[in-house]
Protein backbone atom coordinates (compact mmCIF):
# COMPACT_ATOMS: atom_id res chain seq x y z
CA UNK A 1 0.00 0.00 0.00
CA UNK A 2 1.32 3.82 -0.63
CA UNK A 3 2.06 5.91 2.01
CA UNK A 4 -0.39 8.72 1.96
CA UNK A 5 2.07 10.83 2.01
CA UNK A 6 3.40 9.70 -1.89
CA UNK A 7 -0.44 9.92 -3.09
CA UNK A 8 -2.29 12.33 -3.82
CA UNK A 9 -5.79 12.02 -4.70
CA UNK A 10 -7.68 15.65 -6.13
CA UNK A 11 -11.51 15.25 -7.14
CA UNK A 12 -11.81 16.48 -11.46
CA UNK A 13 -14.83 15.23 -12.40
CA UNK A 14 -16.44 16.53 -15.40
CA UNK A 15 -14.44 20.02 -14.38
CA UNK A 16 -11.67 18.67 -16.86
CA UNK A 17 -13.89 18.51 -19.86
CA UNK A 18 -15.29 22.34 -19.10
CA UNK A 19 -11.49 23.14 -18.97
CA UNK A 20 -10.70 21.60 -22.44
CA UNK A 21 -13.54 22.90 -24.05
CA UNK A 22 -12.39 26.45 -22.53
CA UNK A 23 -8.49 25.59 -23.87
CA UNK A 24 -10.24 24.46 -27.63
CA UNK A 25 -11.93 27.65 -27.66
CA UNK A 26 -8.81 30.30 -26.70
CA UNK A 27 -10.11 31.78 -24.27
CA UNK A 28 -7.79 32.80 -21.85
CA UNK A 29 -5.34 33.88 -24.64
CA UNK A 30 -8.10 35.93 -26.51
CA UNK A 31 -9.30 37.97 -22.93
CA UNK A 32 -5.22 38.27 -22.04
CA UNK A 33 -4.76 40.08 -24.99
CA UNK A 34 -7.84 41.92 -24.80
CA UNK A 35 -7.77 42.87 -21.12
CA UNK A 36 -4.24 42.99 -20.81
CA UNK A 37 -1.53 41.18 -18.54
CA UNK A 38 0.50 42.85 -15.47
CA UNK A 39 3.92 41.47 -14.65
CA UNK A 40 4.12 39.44 -11.81
CA UNK A 41 0.54 38.43 -11.61
CA UNK A 42 0.22 34.49 -10.53
CA UNK A 43 -3.12 34.67 -12.10
CA UNK A 44 -4.08 36.04 -15.39
CA UNK A 45 -7.08 37.67 -16.13
CA UNK A 46 -7.78 34.92 -18.90
CA UNK A 47 -6.95 32.54 -16.16
CA UNK A 48 -9.51 33.78 -13.96
CA UNK A 49 -12.79 34.32 -16.36
CA UNK A 50 -11.88 30.30 -16.62
CA UNK A 51 -12.22 29.69 -13.29
CA UNK A 52 -15.20 31.40 -13.07
CA UNK A 53 -16.46 29.23 -16.34
CA UNK A 54 -15.19 25.90 -14.18
CA UNK A 55 -17.01 27.50 -11.54
CA UNK A 56 -20.41 28.13 -13.38
CA UNK A 57 -20.55 25.04 -15.14
CA UNK A 58 -20.05 23.41 -11.80
CA UNK A 59 -22.91 22.34 -11.60
CA UNK A 60 -22.99 22.98 -7.67
CA UNK A 61 -24.90 26.25 -5.90
CA UNK A 62 -21.27 28.04 -5.41
CA UNK A 63 -21.74 31.89 -4.73
CA UNK A 64 -19.08 34.21 -5.29
CA UNK A 65 -18.09 34.66 -1.71
CA UNK A 66 -17.41 31.01 -1.56
CA UNK A 67 -15.32 31.12 -4.96
CA UNK A 68 -12.31 30.23 -3.59
CA UNK A 69 -13.92 27.52 -1.63
CA UNK A 70 -15.04 25.62 -4.59
CA UNK A 71 -11.69 24.96 -5.61
CA UNK A 72 -10.65 23.78 -2.34
CA UNK A 73 -10.14 19.84 -3.18
CA UNK A 74 -10.18 19.73 -6.61
CA UNK A 75 -7.07 19.31 -9.07
CA UNK A 76 -6.31 23.07 -9.78
CA UNK A 77 -3.17 22.69 -10.75
CA UNK A 78 -4.62 20.24 -14.02
CA UNK A 79 -7.28 22.60 -14.65
CA UNK A 80 -5.36 25.45 -14.62
CA UNK A 81 -1.69 25.70 -14.56
CA UNK A 82 0.89 24.62 -12.03
CA UNK A 83 1.46 26.40 -8.98
CA UNK A 84 -2.22 28.19 -8.60
CA UNK A 85 -3.49 27.37 -5.24
CA UNK A 86 -7.31 28.35 -4.78
CA UNK A 87 -6.51 31.21 -2.26
CA UNK A 88 -4.84 32.65 -5.36
CA UNK A 89 -8.45 32.94 -6.57
CA UNK A 90 -10.22 35.74 -3.72
CA UNK A 91 -12.57 38.02 -3.69
CA UNK A 92 -10.22 40.89 -4.46
CA UNK A 93 -8.34 39.38 -7.36
CA UNK A 94 -11.87 38.60 -8.77
CA UNK A 95 -13.22 41.71 -8.52
CA UNK A 96 -9.95 43.65 -10.48
CA UNK A 97 -10.41 40.91 -13.52
CA UNK A 98 -14.12 42.18 -13.07
CA UNK A 99 -13.20 45.71 -13.60
CA UNK A 100 -10.81 45.50 -16.30
CA UNK A 101 -13.59 43.75 -18.36
CA UNK A 102 -15.92 45.74 -17.91
CA UNK A 103 -13.45 48.51 -18.92
CA UNK A 104 -11.96 46.53 -22.14
CA UNK A 105 -16.13 46.35 -23.05
CA UNK A 106 -18.31 42.97 -22.55
CA UNK A 107 -20.02 43.55 -25.80
CA UNK A 108 -16.72 43.72 -28.07
CA UNK A 109 -15.26 40.64 -25.83
CA UNK A 110 -18.02 38.53 -26.38
CA UNK A 111 -18.53 39.24 -29.62
CA UNK A 112 -15.07 38.97 -30.41
CA UNK A 113 -14.59 35.38 -28.25
CA UNK A 114 -17.83 33.84 -30.27
CA UNK A 115 -17.17 35.11 -33.67
CA UNK A 116 -13.51 33.19 -33.67
CA UNK A 117 -15.33 30.49 -32.13
CA UNK A 118 -17.73 30.30 -34.75
CA UNK A 119 -15.48 30.45 -37.24
CA UNK A 120 -12.90 27.67 -35.90
CA UNK A 121 -16.02 25.39 -35.24
CA UNK A 122 -17.13 26.38 -39.02
CA UNK A 123 -20.43 27.65 -37.33
CA UNK A 124 -23.02 29.65 -39.98
CA UNK A 125 -22.98 33.37 -38.52
CA UNK A 126 -25.41 34.31 -40.56
CA UNK A 127 -28.41 32.91 -38.67
CA UNK A 128 -26.89 33.13 -35.12
CA UNK A 129 -27.86 35.71 -32.37
CA UNK A 130 -24.19 37.64 -32.65
CA UNK A 131 -25.04 41.30 -32.48
CA UNK A 132 -21.71 43.16 -32.11
CA UNK A 133 -23.58 46.26 -30.98
CA UNK A 134 -25.38 45.15 -27.68
CA UNK A 135 -24.84 41.64 -25.94
CA UNK A 136 -27.83 39.65 -25.51
CA UNK A 137 -29.02 36.45 -24.17
CA UNK A 138 -31.24 34.71 -25.67
CA UNK A 139 -34.23 32.51 -24.42
CA UNK A 140 -32.66 29.29 -26.34
CA UNK A 141 -29.89 29.32 -24.38
CA UNK A 142 -31.65 29.53 -21.05
CA UNK A 143 -33.69 26.58 -22.37
CA UNK A 144 -30.26 24.59 -23.46
CA UNK A 145 -28.53 25.40 -20.20
CA UNK A 146 -31.26 26.12 -17.22
CA UNK A 147 -28.42 24.92 -14.71
CA UNK A 148 -26.26 27.68 -14.43
CA UNK A 149 -27.63 29.45 -11.84
CA UNK A 150 -24.48 30.94 -10.28
CA UNK A 151 -24.45 33.69 -12.44
CA UNK A 152 -28.16 34.54 -13.36
CA UNK A 153 -29.24 38.04 -13.42
CA UNK A 154 -31.51 37.24 -10.68
CA UNK A 155 -29.13 36.80 -7.89
CA UNK A 156 -25.58 38.53 -9.23
CA UNK A 157 -26.21 41.71 -6.65
CA UNK A 158 -27.11 39.02 -3.67
CA UNK A 159 -24.38 37.14 -4.73
CA UNK A 160 -22.31 40.40 -4.77
CA UNK A 161 -23.51 42.22 -1.38
CA UNK A 162 -21.39 39.42 0.35
CA UNK A 163 -18.25 40.53 -1.43
CA UNK A 164 -15.64 42.70 0.65
CA UNK A 165 -15.08 44.44 -3.01
CA UNK A 166 -17.43 46.72 -4.30
CA UNK A 167 -20.18 45.28 -5.45
CA UNK A 168 -20.66 48.20 -8.37
CA UNK A 169 -23.52 48.00 -11.39
CA UNK A 170 -20.20 47.50 -13.75
CA UNK A 171 -19.14 44.43 -12.14
CA UNK A 172 -22.44 43.37 -11.81
CA UNK A 173 -22.43 43.58 -16.03
CA UNK A 174 -19.28 42.33 -16.15
CA UNK A 175 -20.70 39.58 -14.53
CA UNK A 176 -23.10 38.85 -17.12
CA UNK A 177 -19.97 38.67 -19.91
CA UNK A 178 -19.30 35.53 -17.66
CA UNK A 179 -23.01 33.94 -17.83
CA UNK A 180 -22.67 34.38 -21.92
CA UNK A 181 -19.19 32.44 -21.92
CA UNK A 182 -20.51 29.67 -19.52
CA UNK A 183 -23.27 29.46 -22.31
CA UNK A 184 -20.88 29.66 -25.13
CA UNK A 185 -19.02 26.97 -24.03
CA UNK A 186 -21.66 24.38 -22.66
CA UNK A 187 -23.51 24.99 -26.12
CA UNK A 188 -20.31 24.61 -28.47
CA UNK A 189 -19.48 21.18 -26.57
CA UNK A 190 -22.74 19.89 -26.77
CA UNK A 191 -22.38 20.64 -30.42
CA UNK A 192 -19.20 19.30 -30.78
CA UNK A 193 -20.20 15.90 -28.81
CA UNK A 194 -23.03 15.28 -31.13
CA UNK A 195 -21.60 15.85 -34.27
CA UNK A 196 -18.69 13.26 -32.99
CA UNK A 197 -21.48 10.97 -32.21
CA UNK A 198 -23.15 11.49 -35.26
CA UNK A 199 -19.97 11.04 -37.45
CA UNK A 200 -18.98 7.84 -35.81
CA UNK A 201 -22.33 6.81 -35.94
CA UNK A 202 -21.99 6.01 -32.22
CA UNK A 203 -24.80 6.81 -29.34
CA UNK A 204 -24.78 7.38 -25.93
CA UNK A 205 -27.32 5.64 -22.89
CA UNK A 206 -29.35 8.71 -21.96
CA UNK A 207 -31.30 9.12 -18.25
CA UNK A 208 -33.46 5.98 -20.04
CA UNK A 209 -30.91 3.44 -20.59
CA UNK A 210 -31.90 3.95 -24.03
CA UNK A 211 -29.47 4.67 -26.70
CA UNK A 212 -28.72 8.35 -28.28
CA UNK A 213 -27.14 10.76 -30.47
CA UNK A 214 -28.20 13.37 -29.12
CA UNK A 215 -27.61 13.86 -25.97
CA UNK A 216 -27.22 16.89 -23.76
CA UNK A 217 -23.63 18.20 -21.82
CA UNK A 218 -25.11 18.12 -18.29
CA UNK A 219 -26.17 14.52 -18.98
CA UNK A 220 -22.41 13.95 -19.87
CA UNK A 221 -21.36 16.12 -16.99
CA UNK A 222 -23.18 14.07 -14.90
CA UNK A 223 -21.75 10.70 -16.16
CA UNK A 224 -18.16 12.05 -15.39
CA UNK A 225 -18.46 11.99 -11.53
CA UNK A 226 -16.42 10.54 -9.51
CA UNK A 227 -13.02 11.21 -11.60
CA UNK A 228 -9.62 11.79 -10.08
CA UNK A 229 -6.94 12.90 -10.60
CA UNK A 230 -4.51 11.08 -8.83
CA UNK A 231 -0.65 11.61 -8.13
CA UNK A 232 1.30 8.66 -6.81
CA UNK A 233 5.10 9.33 -6.08
CA UNK A 234 5.35 12.25 -8.99
CA UNK A 235 3.22 10.69 -11.87
CA UNK A 236 -0.07 11.97 -12.23
CA UNK A 237 -2.72 9.76 -13.33
CA UNK A 238 -6.80 9.93 -13.59
CA UNK A 239 -8.79 6.82 -12.28
CA UNK A 240 -12.38 6.11 -12.43
CA UNK A 241 -12.26 6.99 -16.52
CA UNK A 242 -13.70 4.38 -18.24
CA UNK A 243 -13.11 3.33 -22.15
CA UNK A 244 -16.88 4.85 -22.65
CA UNK A 245 -15.97 8.09 -21.05
CA UNK A 246 -12.46 8.13 -23.67
CA UNK A 247 -14.47 7.09 -26.65
CA UNK A 248 -16.64 10.41 -25.91
CA UNK A 249 -13.71 12.59 -25.63
CA UNK A 250 -11.93 10.70 -28.56
CA UNK A 251 -12.67 13.28 -31.38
Amino acid sequence: MQKASQMKVENLDHLGLIAGLVDEIGIVERINQLVGEQPGEIVSPGLVVKAMIINGLGMVSAPLYLFSKFFEGKAIEHLLGSGIQASHLNDDRLGRVLDKLYLAGITEIFTTIALEAAQKFEINTDTSDLDSSSFHLHGKYEQELPSVSFYSTETDSNQLENLSINHSPERIEALTLIMGLCLLVYTLGQRLLRQNLQLTNKTVKNQLGKGTNRPTLRWIFQSFQSIHAVCIQGIQQVSNLTSDMAQLLAR
